[in-house]
């Protein structure tokens, strides 16, 4: 039988902890129980020494790189340790990283393991230490448990410390949008920074010019990332359809391999085609939005073409119909095409933007995290088929504009430009051709899908999606909810079940 509460009694062991911390001894100056008893109320959580790290701490991985980067991924019981702190050693110089510093997120493997938590245990911390000197030798402390020690540390360069950032920060992407987008909102601005940082180290050089023609009035913008697997066959199907003399193509390569074999073989397609074509290199990964904006820069047409690396023409369109593409646009209009798989049924005829609301029953939140869905897609309509869905998913956005897939698109070049083109505040890609229809509607352009524009979209078929790819797709989720959240072009969620 347990004793009533008011019957137990707590009783300070001032001895015993004198023993265990004789640096709190000399600081107070002396073993008075009473000012023992104060000092391990206020501090006594930050004195315990651990017989075992990985009981109540663990640091799963660590990265670092040559701009000062630190990411430390792990978790900690924090009813234990509670508001903690690590310090970094570079060299011997010290940097305190404080608990507000982390992005904590749930963690059920590590509840289960420590005997359940309502804090979350997981946690993901991004900083850059300023005034860093590099040294090969790194330790990451907690008190005087040391978490993490390398003595022949290897520092990362940016692109790739981001990378591997980003896909160790996949954990918390992976999760139900509901519970990953405060994480999302919060470590958005420290990848942002190292974004910015490494993209604006880039340049780009032009490597390939073939310019037949000195009059050209239509710029068809194409970037290729990494490899350009299908780009000959893309020119081979532009110039059955009949390029017109007046067009340019105009190649932008981030992370390009195989430059120069790609180079000697345009060389040989051009000794066959008659077409201009121009050719510039990333020194690394600008991602989408800059690419393509560099490209808006040094376009010679007063009409821009951008279009996917995986675009074709459809076999079914007529001559008359291709001839109406390379029309120009009309005056504070963008232009979108229909979409299709290489089956040929219909990928999307339009874009519109919605929402999910996003709870996370632990923190009793709900907010909402906008997403945008593709007008048709899947459904019944064959690239053959005469009557076009467009009409029809029109009426169905209940007076919202549609939006138009920056697969291909087609725009006045100096309308492009005044309105800012894409935004480069997306890590890489995804989000920012909605981005820019958003703003282009909120400044009072028009934009359209052409019913009788249809086109082959292989959009990466087969390629699984790496952990990188997921958490950008993520954080940019989170920064276009931040910007649109409140917008009036937004289709309620219960009209978009009828769209999608």
């Amino acid at each position: 039988m347990s004793l009533p509460r008011e019957d137990r009694e707590m009783k300070f062991l001032p001895e015993l902890y004198a023993l265990n911390n004789a640096d709190v001894v000399v600081a107070i100056g002396g073993e008075n129980p009473d000012q023992l008893y104060t000092h391990y109320q206020s501090n006594g959580r930050y004195e315990i020494r651990f017989p075992n790290s990985n009981q109540y701490i663990n640091l799963e991985d660590v990265f670092y790189s040559s701009g000062g980067h630190f990411l430390l991924v792990g978790w900690a019981d924090r009813r234990i340790l509670g508001e903690f702190k690590l310090t970094v050693e570079v060299g011997y110089v010290c940097f305190d990283i404080i608990n507000q510093d982390f992005c904590w997120h749930s963690r059920p493997d590590v509840n289960t393991v420590i005997g359940g938590s309502n804090l979350n245990a997981g946690f993901i911390c991004l900083v850059q230490l300023s005034n860093l000197t590099l040294s090969s030798r790194v330790t990451i402390r907690l008190g005087a448990l040391i978490l993490h020690f390398n003595e022949a540390a290897r520092w990362l360069s940016p692109d790739n410390f981001l990378n591997r950032a980003l896909g160790a920060a996949c954990a918390i992407a992976d999760k139900p949008i509901g519970i990953g987008l405060e994480s999302a909102n919060f470590l958005f601005p420290a990848f942002h920074s190292i974004w910015n940082e490494y993209r604006s180290s880039l340049n780009y050089v032009k490597v390939f010019d073939n310019s037949v023609s000195v009059s050209i009035r239509r710029s068809i913008v194409i970037v290729q990332h990494r490899q350009a697997d299908f780009l000959l066959e893309q020119l081979g199907e532009l110039s059955r359809i009949g390029l017109p003399d007046d067009a340019e193509i105009l190649l932008v390569g981030n992370e390009l391999e195989n430059a120069v074999t790609l180079c000697d073989n345009l060389t040989a397609y051009c000794l066959v085609n008659k077409v201009n074509i121009r050719m510039f290199l990333c020194s690394g990964n600008s991602g989408f939005s800059a690419a393509n904006n560099f490209a808006a820069t040094v376009a010679l047409g007063e009409t821009l073409f951008f279009m996917n690396p995986d675009i074709f023409p459809s076999p079914t369109q007529s001559a008359d119909e291709f001839k109406e593409f390379w029309s120009a646009p009309l005056e504070n209009e963008l232009t979108g095409h229909l979409l299709y798989y290489g089956t040929g049924s219909i990928m999307h005829s339009g874009m519109f933007a919605t929402y999910d609301l996003a709870f996370d029953p632990t923190t009793a939140s709900h907010n909402k995290a906008l997403r945008i869905e593709h007008l048709g897609k899947d459904l019944r309509w064959h690239i053959e088929d005469v009557t076009c869905p467009i009409k029809a998913s029109s009426d169905l956005t209940v007076g919202k504009s549609i939006l138009a897939s920056a697969a291909l698109w087609k725009i006045n070049k100096d309308l492009f430009v005044r309105s800012g083109g894409f935004s480069t505040d997306y890590i890489f890609a995804y989000y920012e051709d909605a981005d820019y229809c958003m703003r282009f509607l909120t400044m009072g352009g028009r934009i359209v899908v052409d019913p009788s524009s249809r086109w082959i979209h292989l959009e990466g078929a087969g390629k699984p999606m790496s952990s990188t790819k997921r958490c950008f797709m993520w954080l940019n989720r989170a920064l276009f909810t931040q910007r649109f959240g409140d917008s009036t072009l937004l289709v309620e969620p219960i009209d978009s079940m009828t769209l999608i």
